[in-house]
């Protein structure tokens, strides 16, 4: 994993503390971390005015198999359930990692 942190939000710039590398979509993301490997942290926004979301970079995190377990993750979407859905989804893919490893291919298909 690289030390970077990752920022995902189609309009703001972070608050936080940085240094941040900020994308602003669903293709930017893949490509940094095609490019840069896996952050220590990620920031997402879910609703980037986009087909493609905060949660469909998240979704696309998993499907590539990619050990999340000490990524520092955090959702600053307005959006009310994107919290809950990107959290339980990064949570559930560590605890799968935890037990079987990245080899383990989940039940599920995304759309």
């Amino acid at each position: 994993m690289k030390n970077y942190k990752l920022y995902l939000d189609d309009e703001r710039d972070p608050k936080t503390p940085g240094p941040w590398i900020i994308v602003r979509s669903y293709d930017d993301f893949v490509t940094m971390i095609e490019n840069f490997g896996v952050p220590n942290e990620i920031s997402f926004d879910n609703d980037l005015q986009t087909e493609m979301e905060g949660y469909d970079c998240a979704k696309w995190l998993v499907k590539q198999k990619y050990d999340l377990r000490n990524v520092k993750v955090n959702v600053h979407s307005a959006n009310p359930k994107a919290p809950e859905n990107i959290y339980t989804l990064i949570s559930n893919w560590n605890k799968m990692v935890e037990k079987f490893g990245t080899d383990y291919k989940p039940d599920i298909e995304f759309n």
